[in-house]
């Protein structure tokens, strides 16, 4: 957002107390249709703001101003990533995994295997923003294996938006191992 010159309150604040609004969600009402959800715990919390984070949300319909205020923020944040030319790579590798995902649902359409309640939704901005976090979360991992060879630690995988290291060569507690990675 920053990048961009995006002002985000919800997700800066989110990310500055990540705990404390995961606890405040608790209990938001969510309204699908004529049904109404009850998110109980903060990992169902984390999943909502995360679909919304994701593009996976058309509308948001909740008792929560916080997650209705994000999602408006974050469709107009969407639409400034998705327009922006330094992220071409990135639109276009969505319209690319859109345009198969689409064909692939009408396949499955045309021989009956989908079901009646079921829709293709285009999600093609919520997956540009997908593939740039995924590099820089590929980029995160690349610099912290570097600082961990610096520091002699050894790890045993590197995956997804994590890294697995073996306490015993850190030679230091991993809150501090921790800073010196997110300093480095």
């Amino acid at each position: 957002c920053k990048t961009l010159g995006f002002n985000h309150p919800v997700l800066e604040a989110y990310c500055e107390n990540r705990e404390a609004y995961l606890e405040k969600w608790v209990g938001t009402k969510v309204f699908k249709g004529s049904k109404v959800e009850v998110l109980q715990t903060k990992d169902e919390a984390k999943k909502f703001f995360l679909a919304i984070t994701n593009g996976g949300k058309q509308n948001v319909e909740t008792d929560n101003e916080d997650f209705v205020q994000y999602f408006n923020q974050h469709q107009q944040f969407l639409e400034v990533l998705w327009k922006h030319p330094d992220y071409r790579l990135y639109r276009k590798r969505a319209e690319n995994s859109v345009a198969t995902k689409k064909k692939a649902f009408e396949a499955r359409k045309k021989a009956g295997k989908v079901k009646e309640w079921e829709t293709f939704f285009d999600n093609r901005k919520g997956s540009c923003l997908n593939y740039y976090m995924a590099d820089i979360e590929n980029l995160a991992l690349v610099y912290m294996e570097h600082k961990l060879k610096q520091l002699g630690v050894e790890y045993g995988a590197l995956c997804f938006d994590g890294i697995m290291v073996y306490q015993a060569s850190t030679g230091m507690p991993l809150p501090d191992l921790l800073a010196q990675l997110e300093a480095y």
